[in-house]
């Protein structure tokens, strides 16, 4: 790859270096034409730069994708810890849930179906 942009860019000043000569000489149409050709080329070598295919690293948690392991590493950190934030924060709404439940029938405001169907309820939740 490296080889072949530099292949590129050789070509691209011998033929700079042509046409500085040909107006030079005085051919002035054959320089237009030649500024033409560089700036072809130039234009070619630019896109073909730009739009190489490069490894991209994708976390596993979002999909973000980067071009550095390092980005990534740091991001996946970052996720993991959402993540961990995220369940943290559900098992603990759905135990505090679990144990409102537990006291309510403990105390006879509601009866064993009951009971049983809101603790369902929130293990389907969860």
């Amino acid at each position: 790859m490296k080889f072949v942009l530099l292949g590129m860019g050789s070509f691209l000043a011998c033929i700079g270096v042509f046409f500085l000569y040909a107006s030079s000489v005085g051919y002035v149409p054959e320089v237009f034409v030649g500024l033409g050709i560089l700036l072809i080329v130039a234009g070619v070598l630019i896109f073909y730069k730009g739009t190489k295919n490069k490894e991209l690293w994708i976390c596993k948690y979002c999909n973000f994708s980067t071009l550095s392991s390092e980005n990534l590493e740091k991001h996946t950190l970052t996720c993991e810890k959402h993540q961990k934030t995220d369940t943290n924060i559900n098992k603990k709404s759905n135990s505090i849930a679990l144990n409102i439940l537990k006291e309510r029938y403990d105390k006879g405001e509601i009866s064993r179906t009951e009971f049983e169907k809101i603790k369902e309820d929130l293990k389907d939740r969860s």
